[in-house]
């Protein structure tokens, strides 16, 4: 199945979530029975800390992890993404697979970004 990293940019009207499935669904002849991923990153300042997390919700199953504090908001959404995928790997799902994410990360991974190497000394 392809990667759509361009239907989200293109909206120019916001979607609730029935209309969205129901989008795809036909975008793509998707399976009533596909699972649906929502996945998040998110960095507070504040307290200093970074988190992800993911949400299976046929499975009614939540996710979360803490990342190191020097993470970015990008790593943590881009981490959420990466664990969803290999818990939906582990399960050998064959169902159809909706996930929900910031657009950027899978965008950055589809274009082939370039790699910037940090070094710590």
């Amino acid at each position: 199945m392809p990667i759509d990293v361009e239907s989200g940019t293109r909206f120019g009207v916001d979607f609730n979530e029935h209309q969205l499935k129901n989008f795809f669904k036909e975008q793509y002849n998707l399976r009533d029975d596909l699972i649906v991923v929502y996945t998040d990153g998110s960095k507070n300042e504040v307290n200093i800390s970074v988190g992800c997390s993911f949400y299976i919700e046929q499975e009614e199953m939540v996710f979360t992890m803490s990342l190191d504090s020097n993470a970015s908001v990008f790593t943590a959404e881009a981490c959420a993404i990466a664990k969803a995928l290999l818990w939906l790997l582990e399960k050998k799902c064959s169902e159809d697979i909706l996930i929900y994410c910031r657009c950027s990360v899978l965008f950055e991974l589809h274009e082939g970004a370039p790699v910037n190497h940090v070094f710590r000394a």
